[in-house]
Formats: structure tokens, sequence, C-alpha cells
């Protein structure tokens, strides 16, 4: 996961720079969210705003240039899904 979101994020969501107030660089920060509250439930892919933004569901797409692959959504929402862990 965390190749994943260095590659995808954190130059957006990362140490220096911290878009809507979110960081993904650490479990507590993702868990923990933005401006728009937690990113993620661990558990409940389908509640959680990351999901919903790399599946592109909803006002907020992330990335926002581009879709972040199919394989690489999936890694996410399996890992959310298992509880993050």
């Amino acid at each position: 996961v965390h190749p994943i979101l260095e590659a995808r994020c954190f130059s957006c969501h990362g140490e220096n720079k911290q878009k809507g107030g979110l960081r993904l660089d650490s479990l507590q920060a993702t868990l923990t969210g933005g401006d728009s509250g937690p990113s993620a439930v661990p558990g409940k892919a389908s509640k959680s705003l990351l999901v919903q933004a790399v599946k592109r569901i909803g006002d907020v797409q992330m990335p926002p240039k581009e879709p972040m692959p199919a394989e690489e959504i999936a890694v996410l929402e399996k890992w959310v899904a298992s509880g993050m862990k």
C-alpha cells in the first residue's frame, strides 16, 4: 500500500504539502483524515473517502489528473476492507 500512496498521493498529501488538510504518509494521519473528516474507516471500504476518491465516486476524484489503475485501487480497497493492517 505504501508504494502506491507514495507514488500517487504524497506529493499533495504528504509531509511537505497537505491539500485539504489531508496527510496519507502514516496510518494515524490517514485515519485522522483532513478537512472532510477521516479518510478511511477500517473494515468498511465502501464508507471510506479514500476508496471513494480513487474509485472516482462523488465530488472528490483522486488522483485529479487521471484515474488510478484498477489494480492499485483493488489493493487500497482490500487494505481498508481488511482493517488497514
